[in-house]
């Protein structure tokens, strides 16, 4: 029984390494991207207040936050670390 399980959870496993591969590629891309855009976002949030509009300078830099690596990129290396931590203990499964 536990041989048939190893022999259904090793496609599960190969799919999960192409998958986190091919994320890890896109999310180190993305970062740095987003990384430039915070950066033009805050330098444009200062121009936005020294104009005399808080306000939307405080918006400004609310967007840059987010999109900086601070923001949405950490979460999204957590959910491929956790999806790396689900296909290590597979593997483990796997080979134990």
């Amino acid at each position: 029984m536990k041989l048939v399980l190893k022999i259904l959870a090793l496609p599960a496993s190969l799919v999960l390494s192409i998958l986190t591969a091919v994320c890890t590629f896109v999310f180190i891309r993305a970062a740095i991207l987003l990384g430039l855009a915070s950066a033009i976002l805050s330098t444009l949030a200062v121009m936005v207040f020294l104009a005399g509009s808080a306000k939307n300078a405080g918006i400004v830099l609310g967007m840059a936050f987010l999109i900086s690596p601070y923001g949405l990129p950490r979460l999204g290396a957590f959910l491929l670390g956790g999806l790396m931590l689900v296909n290590e203990a597979i593997k483990s499964f796997i080979h134990g």
